[in-house]
Formats: C-alpha cells, structure tokens, sequence
C-alpha cells in the first residue's frame, strides 16, 4: 500500500505564549479550512490562575498563512476552570463551543461548564458568548466539558463528562447530547449516553 506524503507547513504559537499555557491542548477548523480555534487551558489571564484562553485564527484562502484574529475567555473566568480544555466549530466556521472542564457550577467544584459562540460570517470575530451548558445532573468532579463536538449544521452536539459517576459506579464517565431546532435557538439537552460495558475508571466521554 503506498504511503501518502504529508507535509507540514506552518507552526502556530500564542502571541502572548507564557510557561505551563499548554497552548494546543485542543484544537478545531471548519470545513472549508479557514477558520481555526486553539485553546491553551492553563494559561493565566487578567490575574487569574489556569483560567483558560481560546485563541482564534482566519485565512483568506487555504494557501495562506494563519493569522491569529482573537482571544476567547469566559464572561465568568475564575482560576482553574481551564477554559478551552476542549473547543469545536461547525462546519461553515459560525458556530462553535468551549468545554471549561474545570469550572465551579452552583457550588459544585469541578463540575464543568460549556460555552456557545456564534457569529453572522466568517469575517466577523467571535460575538460574545450565546449561552452557557451544564449538566442537568451535574455533580461535582464530573469535569462536563472535557470533550466538545458540535455537528456540521450546527443543530446537534455532544459533550462529554469522564470523571461522572453512574449507576454506582466510579468516574465511568457519561456522555450528554443536544439539539435545537435552528441555530439561532437554544440547546436542549435530549439524552445521557453511558456504555454498555461500563466498568469503574473506564473515563467515557
């Protein structure tokens, strides 16, 4: 079988990349390849502590290099919530979503936290935030948010919780899905995914 040649064109690195940031821990691009988020969820910002930043990026064409447009942080950032520890963006590039593994929710350490983004096109930065996702079942430790995937019209999504526990068992983690009926409307959240084999540790979602 012949092997196909990849080859790397640019390296990215934050414009204000400090030690332990861990710039690249997730990353996403719609599907004409234009537009590009990067989260670094342990950077510090505005004196705060492993908060979290989503740094986003455009091209004109997929020839040209990346320019990096904005800098994304919670409307709420407090220390640790490690903001961008997930991020996804639909398919035209106009709606995307942070998972915040880390937040504290009602009182609940580490139960986790989603923020949505929208934007009217692909030349307009990232507007502010349209909502914020919690689990219906939240607990604490659950860290919802460790894994993000919003579908390509933007209508369905996922997210992921892989320390929660279920049905007495410990961290086997539960996946939580979403819908809504335009984008312009608010997401529902329709079902909890766990597996089927679901054993203690075993980190689903």
């Amino acid at each position: 079988m012949s092997k196909i040649k990849i080859n790397e064109v640019s390296k990215l690195t934050a414009s204000d990349a400090s030690n332990f940031d861990q710039y690249g821990c997730s990353v996403a691009i719609s599907s004409d390849g234009l537009s590009s988020m990067v989260g670094a969820h342990f950077i510090d910002t505005n004196g705060l502590t492993n908060n979290g930043q989503v740094y986003t990026y455009a091209r004109p064409t997929i020839d040209d290099p990346w320019t990096e447009v904005s800098k994304l942080i919670a409307s709420d950032a407090a220390s640790y919530d490690r903001f961008g520890s997930s991020v996804s963006i639909s398919s035209d590039g106009l709606k995307a979503m942070v998972g915040a593994m880390g937040k504290n929710v009602n009182g609940l350490d580490n139960s986790g936290q989603v923020y949505t983004y929208s934007r009217k096109t692909v030349n307009d930065t990232w507007s502010s935030e349209v909502s914020k996702l919690v689990a219906s079942d939240a607990d604490s430790y659950d860290q919802f948010g460790t894994s993000v995937s919003i579908s390509a019209d933007g209508l369905q999504a996922i997210v992921g919780a892989y320390f929660k526990d279920t049905n007495g068992l410990v961290e086997n983690g539960q996946v939580y899905t979403y819908t809504r009926q335009t984008v312009d409307d608010q997401w529902t959240e329709v079902s909890k995914l766990t597996a089927s084999d679901a054993v203690d540790r075993d980190y689903f979602g």
